[in-house]
């Protein structure tokens, strides 16, 4: 918007000084003309009394070039809109629209004991805003489940207070369109979706080392899911925040000094 804004001023100045050499007209005529022209000004009159004055050649030239700039000015403007619409409309539709979020429960990665762990989290702890981040390739199928633990009764709602947000939990950028960084609490299951366990494990790895990177990982609880084997009694999750303090210790030390 600001270029346009910017592009449109350059041009009415140009315009200005091109209409008034050629048609020989005061500054505040030349100026109002060209400003008319290329905006389009509604009920401007830019030929005159009743549109008898006649122009010479050359500012008829002028007039109808502005005419065919304000156009292309206003194409690329419409050009621009339709597409971050469209864009937000895509990131809306695959679960990427960027949050504005604080203090919130961030949960990583999705496996079967999701549910239960948010059940928990919203009946037992009172947690009233929970965002999933997850590449779960059906995100209205995790939706649907989520809502089918009938936490409407408490006041919470999918869609409104518990978001889920396509991503892949070890990229910098999907961590922050999910306010890693402003998460009071993030928890990192296992992924289901990766059938290996070694590649699993670094890949849960890669998502600890990539929140480490934020400062606030210090007033944050990092929660891991580090099951040996997934069991459907398998509800553990261990505490991995100390075996970072001494990296960040280190790097706060540094940066201090």
């Amino acid at each position: 918007a600001a270029a346009i804004v910017g592009v449109s001023a350059v041009n009415i100045m140009v315009g200005t000084v091109l209409y008034k050499a050629a048609s020989g007209r005061t500054w505040a005529a030349a100026a109002f003309t060209a400003y008319a022209i290329l905006l389009d000004a509604p009920g401007a009159d830019v030929g005159g009394t009743a549109g008898v004055e006649e122009h010479p050649p050359a500012a008829t030239l002028v007039l109808h070039s502005l005419f065919l700039v304000g156009l292309i000015v206003f194409a690329v403007l419409i050009g621009m809109v339709s597409e971050e619409v469209s864009n937000q409309v895509v990131n809306l539709r695959n679960g990427r629209l960027q949050l504005a979020l604080k203090d919130h429960l961030l949960i990583l990665n999705w496996n079967r004991t999701g549910l239960a762990v948010i059940e928990q989290l919203v009946k037992v702890h009172r947690c009233s805003r929970i965002v999933v981040l997850t590449s779960f390739p059906d995100r209205g199928e995790l939706e649907e489940s989520i809502s089918d633990l009938g936490l409407q009764e408490m006041g919470i709602y999918v869609g409104r207070d518990i978001l889920v947000r396509n991503g892949r939990p070890f990229v910098l950028q999907d961590l922050s369109m999910v306010c890693a960084s402003e998460a009071s609490v993030v928890i990192l299951l296992h992924p289901v979706q990766v059938t290996d366990i070694a590649r699993a494990e670094a890949r849960k790895a890669a998502a600890v080392a990539a929140l480490t990177t934020y400062q606030s990982l210090h007033r944050q609880s990092l929660i891991v899911q580090v099951p040996n084997e997934l069991s459907d009694d398998m509800h553990r999750v261990d505490l991995v925040q100390d075996l970072f303090a001494p990296q960040l210790s280190d790097s706060e030390d540094e940066a201090g000094a």
